[in-house]
């Protein structure tokens, strides 16, 4: 049913199916992340972190099936779905290896340069590999998301470092949700890990109380 309605969206525009897909993901990303934050927030003073990861993760699992699978080009299932699996592969082995990086190596942790440069190659062969085989085709890849990932692991690793966040509380469910959170992983900015803690830890307030208003008054005076 999805399928049929995006082939049919992609013949009333004119676009091919997975840029129409690609454009939902970015129209979509930030009503999610707000989403997001409404309901694990509802009545709740703390929130479960584990609904957190779940819900942050979710939504990027769903659309990247759609986007990389479902409306990938192409006639072949065996070959789309091969496709499909090389890229959950090239999005979550940077993921693992930045964290058992700086978690089992001291000398990684102190040169993060040197896990910029790993990273780099990684992403730099997924755009070689793509003027190779898919030159001049105007087809959603891979590499954008990555090139977004690859920057956040990037100044995570640089963080760790500069002593900004401690490695050693950070849990792999955590790490995980930060970088797959739906709205920074399609389109971007780059959410850092930190503003990740607060803004799954501190619920928005949408009405501020006489107190808070009164408190707020004065301390712009």
């Amino acid at each position: 049913m999805l399928t049929a309605f995006l082939k049919g969206l992609s013949g009333q525009l004119l676009l091919p199916v997975d840029q129409i897909t690609a454009a939902l993901c970015l129209l979509l990303a930030f009503p999610f992340a707000f989403l997001l934050h409404a309901v694990v927030f509802f009545r709740r003073p703390r929130p479960c972190q584990r609904l957190i990861n779940f819900l942050s993760i979710a939504p990027t699992y769903f659309f990247l099936y759609i986007c990389f699978y479902l409306a990938r080009s192409g006639t072949d299932e065996t070959e789309k779905f091969a496709f499909f699996i090389w890229d959950l592969i090239s999005i979550h082995l940077p993921i693992i290896f930045v964290y058992i990086s700086l978690k089992r190596s001291f000398s990684l942790r102190n040169n993060p340069t040197i896990i910029f440069a790993l990273l780099l190659i990684q992403l730099s062969y997924h755009h070689i590999s793509r003027q190779l085989h898919f030159y001049n085709q105007y087809t959603v890849n891979i590499t954008g998301p990555l090139m977004i990932l690859i920057i956040k692991l990037s100044s995570f690793s640089y963080d760790v470092q500069a002593g900004k966040i401690d490695i050693k509380t950070v849990t792999f469910e955590r790490f995980m949700a930060w970088n797959l959170l739906f709205a920074g992983f399609f389109t971007g900015p780059v959410v850092m890990f930190n503003d990740f803690q607060d803004f799954s830890q501190s619920p928005m307030k949408w009405f501020k109380t006489e107190n808070e208003k009164e408190q707020e008054s004065v301390t712009t005076k």
